[in-house]
């Protein structure tokens, strides 16, 4: 083993956009020279669903995989949320990012991950979970709906053991590459991959590569969709959102929605699309501020909010549009979360590689627009408004006040992305 210190940078990078083609393969782009996954075919041990079939039966411990996720998931969007100013990000892309991670790693940093990630079920168990979730959210994709996971490892001209790559065959279908780090088109490749996985959408996010990095690794969860229901022009109109910083303008859209409540907030669901995802909102009751409400929800009271068959109420409701944008390291919320070996000199990656190698940082780039249409770059571009003032629409709920807002996984109630709105941002 190498006594020189080396470095593993984990990027994870989330996008909510239109899908477009991409563009032609080029010399700054991956070929399959780089591709260290080239001729490593998946094995019985990772199983295929056919989703489309009616007839899927969860893996092993499903549930309990469901109650790990969402413990970990409000547990970092906690540590890494801003009460204060608008914020985003994607639990569950943080969560497949760490658990590719963890299979690459041994003695005490592998209960380390364990412990954080999946307490009460075994290893072959979390894997065995996420490979059915990441099929799931993919299989449902058509022309007009798309929503899809995209993992990659970038190696500083270095292999990985066989038996990293073959699990990661069976349960991610991550892209992993060999780059030389030294020569400046490996940044260029790395940041073209990230676009073309996310329509364009995230760019430059690498400036160059480090010849002491032997590791870089990304993560991309993007979804296109409209509403089931999209908003008319009679259905949205203006009104004043009281943010944390004082009142803004903003364009209100009113539909019918199932109802979400308990004894902390009220909320609705509604559903997206022909993808296997929902939209969900949070408001605190009045007097109590996002900060309290954010700090004390549970990974188990996120899920009961959420559960779809327990909302046979309808209620007219009023969102906000709102687009939000944030590019930040989220290595601190993780070792917050009790990931704190994998980010220092004692960490034991060895079963991925023979280096000696740490994650040095989590980056994730994040974006939403939220409007009429759907989950969409020109979501209330060019909407004709009506001139009914939302806030003086007594018979319906209106998100006038900091709420949270996810984008859950519409059979685990899994958060895709989750965040706060403090002011709209769309005027």
């Amino acid at each position: 083993m190498r006594s020189k210190k080396t470095i593993c940078i984990l990027l994870s990078s989330l996008m909510i956009l239109l899908l477009c083609s991409c563009s032609k393969q080029d010399p700054n782009r991956v070929s399959n020279s780089d591709n260290l996954m080239y001729g490593v075919i998946k094995t019985s041990d990772g199983k295929t669903y056919n989703f489309s079939s009616g007839k899927t039966s969860e893996p092993t411990d499903y549930s309990k995989y469901i109650t790990n996720a969402s413990n970990f998931s409000v547990s970092l969007f906690q540590k890494s949320s801003n009460t204060t100013k608008n914020s985003i990000i994607s639990p569950m892309a943080a969560y497949f990012s760490m658990c590719l991670a963890s299979i690459g790693s041994d003695t005490t940093t592998k209960k380390q991950f364990q412990d954080t990630l999946n307490p009460t079920i075994s290893n072959d168990n979390l894997n065995a979970g996420n490979n059915y979730l990441i099929q799931r959210i993919k299989s449902f994709n058509n022309d007009n709906y798309f929503a899809d996971i995209a993992n990659s490892f970038w190696l500083n001209n270095l292999d990985t053991e066989h038996s990293f790559l073959l699990k990661n065959a069976n349960f991610y279908n991550a892209g992993i590459f060999s780059l030389d780090f030294k020569n400046s088109v490996s940044a260029k490749k790395i940041n073209n991959w990230i676009s073309d996985n996310t329509n364009g959408g995230i760019t430059d996010v690498v400036n160059k590569t480090d010849k002491d990095n032997r590791m870089l690794i990304t993560d991309s969860i993007f979804v296109n969709t409209n509403w089931t229901n999209n908003y008319t022009s009679d259905e949205i109109s203006k009104g004043t959102f009281h943010g944390t910083s004082g009142n803004t303008n903003a364009n209100f859209m009113k539909s019918a929605e199932r109802y979400i409540h308990d004894d902390k907030c009220v909320g609705f669901i509604k559903n997206m699309g022909a993808i296997p995802c929902r939209f969900v909102a949070l408001m605190p009751n009045e007097g109590e501020s996002l900060s309290n409400f954010t700090s004390q929800l549970t990974g188990k009271e996120f899920l009961n909010l959420t559960n779809y068959s327990k909302v046979p109420e309808f209620k007219d409701v009023r969102l906000p549009a709102f687009s939000i944008e944030n590019s930040s390291s989220i290595s601190d919320p993780l070792k917050k979360t009790g990931l704190t070996e994998a980010f220092s000199n004692n960490a034991d990656f060895s079963i991925m590689s023979g280096h000696k190698i740490y994650i040095s940082d989590v980056l994730q780039k994040t974006k939403i627009e939220v409007g009429s249409s759907g989950v969409k770059s020109d979501a209330i571009a060019d909407t004709v408004l009506t001139t009914t003032t939302a806030n003086n629409d007594k018979n319906a709920i209106t998100f006038d006040r900091p709420f949270v807002f996810a984008i859950i996984d519409n059979e685990s109630n899994l958060p895709l992305l989750m965040g706060t709105v403090t002011v709209p941002n769309v005027s």
